[in-house]
Order: C-alpha cells, then structure tokens, then sequence
C-alpha cells in the first residue's frame, strides 16, 4: 500500500485543536474554545482517516478491515490505559476512587453514554476521565464507518450523498431532541454535545471533503471555496455560530453551521490554493509537534486540572494554581508520547499504517 501524502498543515489545525481545549481548561480564554477545538479535531479525524482509506482502497482495491481495527488499537489503547491507571492512583491519592462501571466505560468508550444517562453524582475523581467522552464517539463513528466505506466505495455508488444524509439524520435528532425531550435545556446541551448519535455529523464533514478532493469535482469545489466572499464569509458566519445564545441554535444547529463553516475554510489552506500562504502559521515546528502530540496532551492535560482544584482550591490564575495545572499534565503527555506513541510507530507501520 502506498503512503498517504503527510500534510504539516493538518498537524497544524490539530494543534490549534489542542490548544483551544488547554487554554479553556486552564481558564487562560473564553469558555468555547474547547467546544470548537474537539469539533475541528472531529473534522480532521474524518478527513484524515477516508483519506487513508481512500489511499488503501485504490492501491490494492479492497480493504483490510482487521488491520484497520488493529491500527486503531495500537494507536489509541495503551495511551489510554496509562491514563486510566494513572487516573485511579491520582483518585486514591485524593481520597476517593473510580466506579467499576467508570473505568470500564473508559477502557471501552461508552464513557459519553455513562455521563448522560448512568453517572449518579460528579466528583473530582469522576470528572478527570471526562474528556474521554470525544475518544467514545471516535470509536463508535469508526466501528461502523469503515464497514460502511468498504460496502459502498467498492461498487463505485455515491457514498457522498449517503453521507450528505446522513449530516441532515443527525441535526434531525438534535434538533427532535431539543423539541420532545423532558430533560431541561441544559442537560439536553450537554447531551447534544457528548453523545455518538448526535455528533458523528462533526465527523462526517471532514469524511466528506476528503471524498470530494478525491473525486472529479476537486478543482470546481476548491475554486468555489476559494471565492473570498465565500471564504471570509464562512470565517464571519464561523464566528458568529460562537455568539449566538439561542437555545436551539446553541443544542443543534450550531454544529452544523460549524460543520459547514469548517468544510470551506480548511480545503483552502491545505490544498495548493490562493490562500496556501496563510497556511503558513499552520507548518510552524512547534505547532506541528504540538498537533502530534494532541492525543496525548488530550488524555493528560485534565489530570492535573483536576488536582489543581482539589489541593490549590478552584480554578485561577494563580502562579500555584496555574503551575499544578499545566505542568504535571504536559509532563505526563511529553511522557506518553515520546515512550508510547512514538516506540509503537514501527509495529503500526506491520500493520500497514502511513502515519
């Protein structure tokens, strides 16, 4: 199989990913920051694997479906099994501990269901494994989106539009969650946000792109995007999606305008465009290195939030609080990344893996 192209820039936008969810939770900027910052992940995380898939597919005309799955593994398991190790000792060394059903929700991304529907009461322990909610929603959109690839890709069908209906399926259940649920406004926000069946849409946009930069129609969409008044239009209605407080804009349409939005401004900053020069910023060393190392700033980073709140008091800007929060947490994800991630590269690249 031949190696997908590497693109610095994506490396990049992940690491302005990152960086927009670690400065919301380390209280340095506004609170939507890591709203955004997981959505934009979403859409790279589309764009990225049907590109893989789209790679593989047309080198030997199929897919190896068990590979993938053991890609997956490899790349995702054993960082997150540290953390949950790492996250019980921190919880008893706080004084109080993980459920069962907490940690095994966790290893087995369900943990996003357990919030909305199982989780008693919040504690600091609890709350340390909640930004697994993301990793949850990955995993299911990629046990069946790959299966849905395969069957649909191979017969040459339009798996674009399966996909485009797909986007209107779940703003349909946002939004009918929004009308019919009992839950208040604010739980249904925070449902609408967490759960598989009303955000893999986030995903599906970047699966989209990646399948139209693949087809025929790549220099017509690309030129249509790269129209300024659609480009710096789609920046502005971007912007403004983080304005608005409306409740069933704010539950359900505001991941679609985002979706949307995304979908025109990233295509012409990593494809070769009028507006590649921009993308400048995005291929700084330090921000690519920090877009490789997102996973495991991700997994970690919280950790140490969490402790901060419980031995400093609640979140500030203190120098205490401020140097408990953010150190432990990168040094563990420096940890992570240098003596897992990057030492499993070689027995992923067995497996067939280009990254």
């Amino acid at each position: 199989m031949s190696a997908a192209k590497y693109s610095p820039e994506l490396d990049g936008l992940r690491g302005i990913s990152i960086l927009a969810v670690l400065v919301t939770h380390y209280g340095l900027g506004i609170s939507f920051g890591g709203k955004f910052g997981v959505t934009l992940f979403f859409f790279i995380s589309g764009l990225l694997i049907t590109r893989l898939l789209i790679n593989e597919f047309n080198a030997t005309k199929t897919l190896d479906l068990g590979l993938f799955y053991i890609r997956r593994m490899l790349r995702l398991f054993p960082t997150l099994l540290l953390m949950i190790i790492i996250t019980a000792i921190i919880a008893v060394a706080m004084g109080c501990s993980l459920s069962p059903l907490e940690a095994f929700s966790s290893l087995f991304y369900f943990i996003n269901y357990y919030m909305a529907f199982f989780r008693v009461s919040e504690t600091n322990c609890s709350a340390m494994l909640d930004p697994l909610w993301s990793l949850s929603v990955e995993e299911h959109f990629y046990l069946v989106y790959p299966l849905v690839f395969w069957a649909v890709y191979k017969w040459g069908k339009n798996l674009l539009a399966i996909l485009g209906c797909l986007v209107l399926v779940a703003l349909a259940i946002r939004l009918s969650t929004c009308f019919f649920s009992d839950l208040g406004h604010l739980e249904i926000d925070k449902t609408n946000y967490i759960l598989t069946h009303t955000r893999f849409d986030s995903i599906l946009y970047g699966c989209m792109v990646a399948l139209i930069l693949d087809s025929k129609h790549k220099k017509k969409f690309l030129s249509l995007v790269s129209n300024p008044w659609l480009f710096f239009g789609a920046i502005v209605a971007l912007y403004a999606s983080f304005k608005i407080e409306h409740f069933y804009f704010h539950a359900a349409w505001q991941y679609t305008v985002q979706g949307i939005c995304i979908s025109i401004i990233i295509p012409p900053l990593v494809e070769e465009t009028n507006y590649r020069k921009f993308a400048g910023v995005l291929r700084i060393k330090a921000l690519v290195l920090i877009g490789k190392m997102s996973y495991s700033l991700y997994l970690f980073h919280y950790l140490s939030v969490i402790v901060a709140n419980n031995y400093i008091g609640p979140k500030s800007l203190k120098p205490e609080w401020l140097a408990v929060a953010i150190v432990p947490g990168i040094l563990l994800a420096l940890m992570s990344y240098y003596f897992i991630e990057k030492k499993l590269v070689p027995l992923r690249r067995k497996f067939g893996s280009s990254m």
